[in-house]
């Protein structure tokens, strides 16, 4: 039953990313700093905060360093109106790496090893809540993900 729940999650995953790669594909960088919808993000920060955020998966699942780091500042601590990004074609060519990686760090998990800790809580902290653990992050990471792709959505 967990293998099932899990195959599930990590399907609709897989689709989501695929989808979110494809809009930004067909934005491009001439529709980089397109809103999608007046005042709200640009296709440009989505791309380069989606980035930092599944950059960070690698490091949650202690299956290596962040490439990205960065990128935090102007995509995960600040709103979407700085400008001076990175290049677009740069983004999108590290968010689909990324998006690799974390696919393949996804694959390796067992279901038991879903419901260990993840780097960002304590091991105090997982013993008093062992709900914090690395399928939480996958299942918060899947309607992240998918909260910004119904916003890139509204650009077709």
């Amino acid at each position: 039953m967990e293998q099932a729940i899990i195959k599930q999650l990590l399907t609709q995953w897989n689709k989501d990313v695929a989808s979110m790669t494809e809009i930004f594909e067909k934005q491009g960088e001439a529709n980089a700093s397109k809103q999608v919808a007046p005042g709200r993000n640009s296709v440009i920060y989505l791309l380069g905060h989606m980035l930092a955020v599944h950059d960070r998966l690698i490091e949650a699942l202690d299956a290596g360093e962040r490439r990205f780091k960065q990128l935090d500042q102007a995509f995960l601590e600040e709103a979407d109106s700085k400008g001076g990004y990175p290049r677009y074609n740069e983004l999108l060519e590290g968010w689909k790496q990324t998006n690799e990686t974390v696919a393949k760090i996804f694959a390796q998990q067992d279901p038991a090893s879903w419901l260990s800790r993840h780097h960002y809580v304590s091991e105090a902290d997982f013993a008093k809540e062992p709900h914090r653990n690395r399928l939480a992050i996958l299942i918060s990471r899947l309607a992240h993900l998918n909260t910004h792709l119904g916003q890139l959505k509204l650009l077709n």
